[in-house]
């Protein structure tokens, strides 16, 4: 397949599908419309860990941001399968947070609906078992 060839390796792409967990989050701005702020990593159907300096400015308004999991490549809209968008309903950051540091830089994102992990292109991260 074209997308999947030699190009792709050089470009430094990733494989559809190869990192189904992988997700952006999105943060509102000034014209309402949503724009790149970070990375995260899909820990559930209903929540995302990423780190806290992206989301620690906004946490009391979760509404400001977004993920959106299962794009292969942000610059095309157009992909094999449709990526999923959620809204934020919650910012859980680190008790321990502080920015002057990257200890403890962590938040999980809570989103107002669980998304669909039946498609090859959105599935939890791969954490070895407790212990």
């Amino acid at each position: 397949d074209e997308d999947e060839g030699i190009e792709q390796r050089l470009d430094g792409m990733a494989n559809f599908g190869e990192f189904p967990w992988t997700v952006y989050v999105q943060e509102r701005v000034a014209n309402g419309s949503f724009a790149y702020k970070c990375g995260g990593a899909l820990i559930t159907s209903g929540a995302v860990i990423t780190a806290g300096h992206c989301v620690a400015n906004a946490r009391s308004n979760p509404a400001s941001f977004q993920i959106v999991a299962g794009d292969w490549d942000r610059r095309h809209t157009r992909e094999r399968l449709p990526s999923q968008i959620r809204q934020i309903d919650r910012i859980v950051l680190h008790p321990n947070y502080y920015s002057g540091s990257l200890y403890n830089d962590v938040a999980i994102l809570i989103f107002n609906h669980p998304l669909n992990e039946s498609t090859p292109n959105v599935a939890n991260i791969c954490l070895p078992a407790i212990g």
